[in-house]
């Protein structure tokens, strides 16, 4: 992959996915494998046999393929544990020849239906899906009362009608006025006409849906050619259907239903009972809207209550994946998009089937606590990893509801703090201008708001770390994460792969000052390199997933990093991770330790140890938007990184003689990149050991510091800091 137009000398353009262009030839970055995309060619077929069972094996690319010479598949395989069996491997290349077999026991379910009933009291009466006939009036009180601010705004998006729904080509929305999608005009007009009554409000939401209807029954839709899109169709329709029929006479009840059983049949076309995916947004996203359409047509279609019952036991295999603690794996847009459908799920089944799934555990209060973890000091911004676009926004329904069925005064808090964020480059399925009917819907006025208070946050279940640094008014929110890449709860439950969107970045750390990324990390690619993060690098590699355009679906518990100690007082923090495992084999790492100090409100330290087998290039990576400049080379280098008025500085201790290196990073976009170059400063030595150790100041004071020998041969490093004498204790060299 490489620039479509070889940019002008000195220029430094953005690196946008649709100003790349693919050739299977050099220059350019390599972009693969990737067998069946952009033309290139599928891998020959690997077969497993095990008694009587046939298996198609699936490529599993960890990164180290051309190197080591040899190739990973996976399959899932019923073994007996009654008597031994013999497992056969079948290839249709020669080339490919068997080296070993490791068999892992798997948890990973098989939905079984589980029984589902309608409410008697919905029967035969809409609207039913998110609220009943008896909670009208009380909705239409509240548009002149305590919601007029949200009817407003939905109002107003009325108003912008006449717009061109229009995107960027990274599919962000555009500054200006909210322009309405599709979905969009149906949902705003069938809400409107609900609430207002007014006449001509119905003949725009009848005549909105009717379009909606038709243009989702063309074989060429491309929504419902997508999984996740068609289930938003769906589910869109649904409402609509629900919130329309009370005015409608029987014929055109008949008419819409036949059409509605259409879509319907070809959103489960997506489905099947085949499919194994149920944690992933592709299956929830899909089906969601085809639960909407059981509730919907329960007695009517032949098959609802089948789907239905099928849709609760697969929910029930996704509510046995998520952690108490509220770990979420990847970037907060597809926090985000997920939660989407999953909130939908569970509203589906409390109010159309009266099941409160809420109270089965604490995953969902703790989901906005992440939430608000992450969130920048300026509220734009979500500071985590896995596949993540930073800017983010539309999530502020979310935590109403989430406030309302959990009573959260945090989580409602946190829905005032996001609802009014403006919405100009964030990715167009996280701030659907639809997304106000879901505000009026679950904001409650009465619930206390009372902003989370922490200063610090830990998430077990993904060993990560949050923390917000400096004064109240210059604050700053720090992250570091090393762990499964899923979470080990998923994990333990037989939800073992990537979904793809996790990064070989174990050991990194990401920094938000007001509304920058000061130090960021490599955003949405298509080829995740660990040098693209803010971890070590061994002659330009890394972790498990390195150079691969997707994380692996398969990574054994023993190749995860992990936090092997972690410890605090009033004055000092430190964290200790063991990234060992998670890196690639033929880099022969024996030991790579991570630690990270934290001395508020303004300090925190790197210390790096590595051995190798052999001697290679060890790499220190950091990664900013910002300018980086060097302040001194002598005694120890020092820099200072600066983004308009965010800024730090950072002080190399170890290596004492380090080289370095800095430029712009290379690396491949995917389509919702939005084309932010961002530059690195790589600290290096050689040797087949080594340690880093590098200080990092928020207010750029550093205070005296001395690194001392101590009497039982460990090392003390001293830094004086507001005064204050501060002593770590480091291993012997």
């Amino acid at each position: 992959m490489r620039p479509r137009h070889a940019p002008a000398a000195e220029a430094i353009l953005p690196r946008r996915f649709v100003d790349m262009e693919f050739a299977s030839e050099p220059p350019g970055i390599e972009v693969g494998p990737w067998p069946g995309w952009r033309g290139i060619p599928a891998l020959p077929e690997v077969k497993l046999h095990c008694g009587s069972d046939e298996v198609e094996a699936r490529y599993n690319f960890w990164g180290d393929e051309r190197e080591t010479g040899q190739v990973r598949l996976i399959a899932l395989v019923a073994i007996s544990d009654e008597s031994p069996q013999e497992i056969e491997i079948r290839c249709t290349d020669d080339r490919l020849q068997p080296v070993a077999v490791e068999i892992y026991s798997s948890a990973k379910p098989h939905a079984v239906p589980m029984p589902v009933k309608l409410r008697s009291q919905l029967e035969n009466t809409h609207p039913r899906l998110l609220f009943s006939p008896a909670d009208l009036a009380e909705l239409r009180k509240r548009h002149q009362g305590t919601h007029f601010d949200i009817w407003q705004k939905i109002e107003k998006l009325l108003d912008n009608w006449h717009l061109p729904f229009e995107l960027t080509p990274e599919s962000k929305t555009l500054a200006g006025p909210e322009r309405l999608h599709d979905m969009d005009r149906v949902v705003l007009a069938g809400f409107h006409a609900l609430i207002t009554q007014a006449e001509a409000s119905r003949r725009r939401a009848q005549a909105s849906f009717d379009d909606f209807l038709q243009r989702a029954l063309q074989p060429d839709y491309e929504p419902m050619r997508i999984d996740t899109q068609a289930g938003e169709c769906l589910f869109t329709l649904s409402l609509a259907y629900d919130w329309l029929w009370p005015n409608l006479d029987e014929s055109a009840r008949a008419r819409y239903r036949d059409k509605l059983f259409e879509v319907a049949e070809r959103v489960w076309a997506h489905l099947g009972y085949e499919r194994e995916d149920y944690a992933q947004a592709h299956f929830t996203g899909c089906s969601h809207g085809l639960l909407a359409f059981c509730f919907l047509s329960w007695n009517e279609h032949p098959r609802a209550q089948e789907w239905a019952a099928y849709l609760r036991g697969a929910f029930e295999c996704v509510l046995q994946m998520l952690p108490e603690d509220g770990f979420f794996p990847h970037g907060i847009n597809l926090w985000i998009y997920e939660h989407t459908f999953l909130l939908r799920y569970l509203e589906l089944f409390r109010h159309c089937a009266g099941e409160n799934l809420w109270e089965r555990n604490a995953y969902w209060k703790n989901a906005s606590q992440f939430r608000q973890a992450s969130l920048s000091p300026e509220a734009q911004l979500g500071v985590t990893f896995g596949d993540p676009q930073f800017r983010v926004s539309g999530d502020a329904w979310m935590h109403y509801l989430i406030a309302a069925r959990t009573q959260s005064p945090a989580a409602h808090a946190l829905g005032d703090a996001l609802s009014e964020q403006p919405t100009a480059g964030v990715d167009f399925r996280s701030v659907p201008p639809r997304r106000r009917v879901w505000e009026y819907l679950f904001y409650e006025p009465q619930l206390i708001s009372s902003p989370a208070r922490h200063t610090h946050f830990y998430f077990p279940d993904g060993g990560q770390f949050f923390w917000r640094l400096g004064e109240k008014n210059n604050e700053s929110v720090l992250t570091f994460r090393a762990g499964a890449p899923l979470g080990l709860r998923r994990y333990e439950h037989g939800e073992w792969s990537g979904y793809g969107h996790s990064d070989p970045c174990h050991g990194s750390f990401l920094l938000a000052q007001a509304d920058k990324l000061l130090l960021c990390g490599s955003g949405p690619v298509y080829r995740r390199d660990t040098r693209l993060n803010n971890t070590i690098t061994i002659d330009g590699r890394g972790q498990v997933g390195d150079s691969a355009p997707w994380a692996p679906e398969f990574v054994p518990p023993d190749r995860f990093a992990r936090i092997t100690d972690f410890r605090r007082d009033e004055t000092l923090q430190w964290i200790e991770a063991d990234l060992t495992s998670s890196y690639l084999d033929f880099l022969g790492v024996e030991s790579l330790v991570r630690r990270l100090y934290l001395l508020r409100p303004s300090l925190f330290i790197i210390h790096d140890r590595i051995e190798l087998k052999h001697e290679r290039e060890l790499q220190w990576n950091l990664h900013t938007y910002g300018e980086i400049s060097e302040i001194s080379r002598a005694p120890n280098l020092q820099f200072q990184i600066t983004d308009g008025e965010q800024s730090l500085q950072l002080l190399c201790i170890l290596p004492e003689k380090a080289q370095w290196r800095t430029g712009f990073s290379d690396f491949v976009p995917a389509y919702p990149h939005a084309g932010e170059r961002d530059r690195f400063l790589q600290l290096h030595k050689t040797g087949n050991s080594g340690e880093f150790l590098i200080v990092i100041s928020l207010d750029r004071q550093f205070g005296k510091w001395e690194l001392r020998a101590a009497e039982d041969q460990n090392r003390i490093l001293a830094l004086f800091v507001n005064g204050q004498e501060h002593r770590l204790t480091l291993e012997p060299e």
